[in-house]
């Protein structure tokens, strides 16, 4: 957003108290050098610079931190799952403790961030950092049991297994979306605000956002070819060749992809990990739409607050088959923008277009695995249901065996319990007693239990049958009536 301003200019008026030692970098570009200063946010807030007669090309101000009382382009960061769930502790106890107070042992990470979290329900708010799933998921209100599960801090930090781990620890990483706030004020003065230096991850090997611009802004001349550096970087840092060695993020899927192919032992939870990398790819691609649409919104600022000079022209086709369907993409032409700030727009494109490439493949992968694993969960079911029929067919030839064995002897056994009674009839002895005295007793205790059997065996073959149902709703209107 590019704005005028007098000779001299100062800050809007902010939140009612500003920590007053955190800082602020200022960037003096000259002919020869950039020099850096350094300045807590106190004594910077109220300087006055004066900039038209200055002798400097022009400046650069950086604050590590969001906030509306000071545009906005999403971007993917690297934090620890230990060091998010710091983060999050600390705003949860500013809602429920507002004004609570550092502890002495607390990190300077941590102090920085109780003392930004004053600011989360300010009518300007703060914009804290963002998990991936609190990203796309905004309207849910609490996403930690999504934040724990995210593959990529399933497959990272230490001790990790062959077949990576149940949820996270705390040393493994996680994908995290910060913003980048940028306004240019005048031709000699650029603001920009994101975490950085204490307030983001810092590992062994992995260049940060800051450090990566200051890398590659000494070739700046205009305030326009280091806007330019700076939504380049912020979109395209995470997958330099450094930070790819650090961690490559659709690497680390793909692989996990991979690994899921040789193991047929626990396909259900296959299926669910697998439906996860295919949400958290979505995720991803949506952000890199996100950042394609603000690209382009940069370009059409630049081609009116940056023109060229000559008939200088490029444009960039961008190719790419996504979701089955060819898109070219003309949108992003560089036709008439001056300087090093066209170079930088044109790189940022075509690295987002191969990033937009790698995720569309490896979630192609993803969905090749999953119909793969359902189709092997269904091919496991059926010879499931094949061994069953199996088994039945053989426990009715025994079933059968038994009722032979049954009709043959049955009758024999009646017929021997019948002769041996000691009745009159039979053994000639009238002190025995009769048949009749038997049956009539035997009579009755026989019906009972056949009638029993009979019931029972209809409450087990036929449990939607209007005795069960009148039973069952009886019970249920007894237990439903008022006390």
């Amino acid at each position: 957003m590019a704005t005028t301003v007098d000779e001299q200019w100062h800050f809007p008026q902010g939140p009612r108290e500003y920590p007053r030692d955190y800082p602020i970098t200022v960037h003096t570009f000259t002919t020869d050098r950039v020099s850096i200063d350094h300045f807590p946010m106190g004594e910077f807030l109220k300087t006055e610079f004066k900039l038209a007669n200055a002798d400097f090309k022009f400046r650069w101000f950086h604050l590590p931190v969001n906030n509306m009382a000071w545009v906005e382009l999403p971007y993917m960061n690297w934090d620890s799952y230990g060091d998010f769930c710091s983060l999050r502790r600390v705003y949860t106890d500013q809602r429920v403790t507002p004004g609570s107070s550092t502890q002495n042992t607390a990190t300077t990470r941590v102090t920085m961030q109780r003392d930004l979290a004053r600011y989360l329900d300010e009518t300007l708010p703060l914009h804290p950092r963002r998990t991936l799933d609190q990203f796309y998921y905004s309207s849910l209100t609490n996403t930690a049991t999504r934040d724990v599960d995210q593959t990529i801090s399933k497959w990272t930090g230490s001790n990790l297994d062959e077949e990576g781990r149940a949820a996270a620890v705390t040393d493994s990483l996680m994908v995290m979306v910060d913003q980048l706030w940028c306004w240019v004020l005048d031709e000699k003065t650029i603001l920009s605000f994101f975490p950085s230096q204490d307030l983001q991850y810092h590992g062994e090997g992995f260049i940060d956002l800051y450090v990566s611009i200051r890398q590659n802004c000494s070739s700046c001349e205009t305030v326009w070819d280091l806007y330019s550096v700076l939504v380049k970087e912020a979109t395209t840092y995470l997958f330099r060749q450094e930070n790819r060695k650090f961690t490559d993020l659709i690497e680390t899927y793909s692989g996990i992809l991979s690994s899921s192919l040789l193991d047929d032992q626990r396909e259900l939870k296959l299926v669910l990990e697998v439906a996860d990398i295919i949400d958290e790819l979505k995720m991803i691609q949506h952000l890199v739409d996100k950042q394609r649409e603000v690209l382009k919104s940069l370009i059409l600022a630049l081609r009116k607050l940056n023109p060229s000079r000559d008939n200088q022209s490029h444009q960039v086709f961008s190719n790419i088959k996504i979701s089955d369907n060819i898109s070219r993409d003309s949108a992003t032409q560089t036709n008439g923008i001056a300087g090093a700030a066209r170079d930088s727009v044109i790189s940022a494109e075509e690295v987002l277009v191969m990033l937009l490439s790698e995720i569309d493949t490896v979630k192609k992968d993803a969905e090749y695995t999953h119909k793969m694993l359902l189709d092997l969960l269904d091919l496991k079911q059926k010879t499931a249901s094949l061994a069953e029929a199996r088994s039945t067919t053989q426990q009715g030839r025994a079933i059968m065996l038994f009722t032979i064995v049954t009709v043959i002897f049955l009758p024999l056994s009646f017929f021997t319990s019948y002769f041996g009674q000691n009745v009159s009839e039979i053994t000639g002895d009238q002190r025995n007693p009769t048949t009749w005295n038997l049956w009539r007793i035997a009579t009755p205790i026989i019906v009972v239990v056949i009638f029993s059997a009979l019931l029972i065996a209809y409450y087990i073959t036929n449990p939607e049958g209007r005795l069960w149902f009148w039973g069952c709703g009886r019970n249920r209107l007894v237990r439903d009536s008022p006390a």
